[in-house]
This record gives C-alpha cells, structure tokens and sequence, in this order.
C-alpha cells in the first residue's frame, strides 16, 4: 500500500510507502539503584541507568544532519520522612513527606550539542483510613539549552494518585 507522502518542513518530503515494512529497534538500558532507611520513618534511594541511544536509528527524519544520538544516562536521587506513622493526636505527623531530584543525558544531539534534563520534585503523601494515601507531588524542570539556537523548556507537572494499601474490599463478618 502507497502511504504517500508526508511534509517535514518546507523543504523535505518524507516517503511513507515503506512503513508496513520498517522496524524499530528499542535502545537497551541498565539500571542500577540502591537505597537505605528506617522502616515507617524514613528512605533515601539512588537510581542510575544507562541507555544505548546511540544505537538508535530514526529512518524517516534521518535527512537531518544537525540530528546524532549518543548513549545517554539519568541519575536520581530521592526520599521520603515521616515523622510517626502511628500518632493519633497528630494529622500533621503521619504525611509522607518526599523530595528528589534528577539529571538526565536525554542521548538526544543537535547542533553538536548535547539535550540535558533537569528536575525537582517535592510531594505529600495524605493519609486516609489505616494505611492508605492520597499523593501530591510537584515536579519542577529544565529541559534543553539556549546555546547552538536550540530551545530551553521549562516545566513544571503536579501530579495526583491514590495508593491503596488497606484492606478496603475485605467483607465484614459482623454488621
């Protein structure tokens, strides 16, 4: 089947009628992560991975050759504290408080330079019934560089969920 064709920018057409027969190669990762605390209390863990984006083959906008991949990495760190998980005079002393940060070497090279992210975090984990939360975090950004004409993001993502960790579905034998 004939795809046609699809524009790029102004200046490039891109020939879709192979796509049915393209493959992607996903790039291999390691991670490594270690991390130390006090159960119910307080955690610091670390997190490095390595990826072999340079192995990476993009067919279809390979035309650009201010575009190269490199092998890339993220390194994390992060934790957690709570001040008494069991208090019952106190709301304030059982949230989970978190923070962490990280730095990424996306793999990503244009312009021969090198696309870097970094982040901040900060959250709350919210308490509800015995041990489950309601979790907010904040995250804070900086994705890229202004040097080489490229482009800088700056981000920020707040982000809601819910951890379930009681018996919420138990039936009960007494009403």
């Amino acid at each position: 089947a004939n795809l046609g064709t699809r524009p790029v920018n102004a200046s490039q057409e891109v020939d879709l009628g192979e796509l049915s027969n393209t493959r992607l190669d996903i790039p291999a990762n390691i991670s490594l992560g270690i991390g130390y605390g006090e159960d119910k209390k307080w955690f610091v863990g670390g997190n490095y991975t390595i990826n072999q984006t340079a192995s990476f083959e993009d067919r279809f906008f390979n035309a650009n050759p201010n575009t190269q991949y490199e092998n890339g990495f993220r390194a994390s760190i992060g934790g957690f504290y709570i001040p008494k998980y069991n208090s019952f005079s106190s709301y304030w002393k059982r949230i989970t408080y978190r923070a962490g940060f990280s730095f990424e070497n996306t793999g990503l090279v244009i312009n021969n330079t090198t696309i870097n992210n970094f982040g901040i975090s900060f959250g709350l984990g919210l308490p509800v019934r015995n041990f489950s939360n309601f979790n907010l975090s904040v995250e804070l950004g900086k994705r890229g560089t202004k040097s080489a004409n490229l482009v800088q993001e700056n981000y920020a993502a707040i982000r809601l969920s819910v951890s379930l960790n009681d018996r919420w579905f138990q039936k009960r034998k007494y009403n």
